[in-house]
């Protein structure tokens, strides 16, 4: 049956997408929000594609999402949080905490989702 069938469509992000996002965060001066890095796009970005770009992001270290929104991290995180910005920031232990959590809990989504795609389609592909 068609009718149980739930379709989510997901919409990766090119190389110029990317790096537009990477360069909103990086020069913002305090933690950016995802509506200010939609509004600071020079083309308008899907909600679901910013976040597959920010999921990406994240896992290779390169931003970090804290209570406050997304900052650019100097080199990684390393033990100290350091971040960019206008001055250099200590992050405390528990935004890196809170961080880290957030980004597990997407990854844990991302994966579901996929699996769950993945078994509809199995059961469509069987009932023909």
């Amino acid at each position: 049956m068609v009718s149980g069938l739930v379709s989510k469509t997901v919409h990766f992000p090119t190389l110029k997408t990317v790096m537009a996002i990477e360069a909103a965060i990086k020069n913002s001066s305090s933690p950016i929000s995802k509506n200010q890095i939609i509004a600071s796009m020079p083309t308008k970005v899907m909600r679901s594609t910013l976040n597959v770009a920010l999921d990406y992001l994240q896992k290779k270290e390169i931003i970090l999402e804290t209570n406050t929104g997304f900052v650019w991290v100097k080199t990684g995180i390393n033990g100290k949080g350091e971040i960019m910005g206008t001055e250099s920031k200590i992050l405390d232990e528990k935004e890196m905490i809170e961080g880290y959590k957030k980004t597990a809990k997407l990854s844990l989504e991302i994966s579901n989702e996929w699996e769950f795609a993945e078994k509809e389609a199995n059961r469509f592909l069987d009932d023909y």
